[in-house]
């Protein structure tokens, strides 16, 4: 069941529950630094730290108020983020067609 939904150039991506969550957190442990080998290799905006934990609160949001509408990952904003955090997320193997799909739209669209 779809919890968290993003939008890529008017693609939708539907995350579910543990997805968005572990998203959520992996964002927030990467913008604090618990990786630095993992935050060393993330080529972003200097401050990319603030807004990756801004999109971890929006998806803890929309996970808390069950929202229908999808997370906007634009250029120059949370879709670099997204993009550098969802492969040392789920790095162990892509069990949803959702992430794995997320992940190919966002590296087409940025690169």
């Amino acid at each position: 069941m779809e919890v968290v939904a993003f939008d890529v150039e008017g693609q939708r991506f539907g995350l579910e529950e543990d997805y968005a969550r572990v998203l959520s957190s992996k964002l927030r442990e990467l913008a604090r630094g618990d990786y630095a080998a993992d935050v060393v290799t993330i080529y972003l905006r200097e401050d990319w730290r603030t807004i990756a934990t801004s999109l971890a609160d929006r998806i803890d949001q929309w996970r808390a108020e069950d929202r229908t509408g999808a997370i906007t990952l634009e250029r120059d904003g949370y879709a670099e983020s997204a993009y550098a955090v969802l492969p040392r997320t789920y790095s162990d193997g892509w069990g949803s067609q959702q992430v794995s799909g997320l992940w190919a739209a966002l590296r087409e669209y940025l690169e």
